[in-house]
């Protein structure tokens, strides 16, 4: 499921004991689920994501990561009408 009206209707469809589970990262999965979902040709989703500015990329990726924590928050709020919250 990609959305939350995908999962209610999923578990609409297939009952209330349906587990539902999240993942911060692919290290958070065992093997076999990573097996079963992620590496899956049947279900994985694979999109093809092109850099326009390399440099700029780096950039923003570096200061999103980095450890200093200003210029990451400046950053955020000054995106923060452009996020997509999966909450």
């Amino acid at each position: 499921c990609w959305t939350d009206q995908q999962v209610q209707s999923f578990i609409s469809r297939y009952g209330e004991k349906t587990k539902v589970m999240r993942y911060k990262g692919l290290g958070e999965m065992s093997a076999q689920e990573l097996r079963d979902t992620t590496m899956s040709r049947e279900r994985r989703l694979l999109k093809q994501v092109n850099i326009n500015d390399a440099a700029e990329a780096d950039r923003i990726f570096s200061m999103l990561m980095g450890e200093d924590v200003g210029p990451r928050r400046d950053f955020i709020e000054e995106h923060a009408n452009y996020a997509n919250i999966d909450a």
